[in-house]
């Protein structure tokens, strides 16, 4: 048994769980598990995205961190990146100029 539960301490959930606002976001909305057909389409963009920027390793700690379609991809700075421990500068400089690029498309 845990430790914090003998103590009747508060137990501490995921800061990203279900429903919590990550970077203003929330991923309650009236969204149901398991994801919706657009929410899903939506992911797969992001993967194709970083696929075609060699960057696909980056996929699960995008969405882990609150970053699972590209709307929310273009919000993205570079202390964003730094915090969801995206260490290496080229990838950090190549997804921040892709970020750009997305945001130039949109308008």
């Amino acid at each position: 048994n845990d430790s914090a539960n003998q103590h009747n301490l508060p137990v501490k959930h995921d800061s990203n769980s279900l429903g919590e606002k990550v970077h203003g976001h929330s991923h309650a909305d009236s969204k149901s598990m398991p994801m919706s057909m657009s929410q899903a389409c939506k992911t797969e963009r992001l993967r194709a995205w970083l696929k075609q920027l060699d960057l696909e390793e980056y996929f699960d700690t995008f969405v882990e961190n609150g970053f699972d379609d590209l709307e929310t991809v273009k919000l993205m700075t570079m202390n964003e990146l730094e915090r969801v421990n995206i260490h290496k500068l080229g990838h950090r400089m190549r997804i921040l100029n892709a970020v750009k690029m997305l945001s130039k498309e949109s308008q």
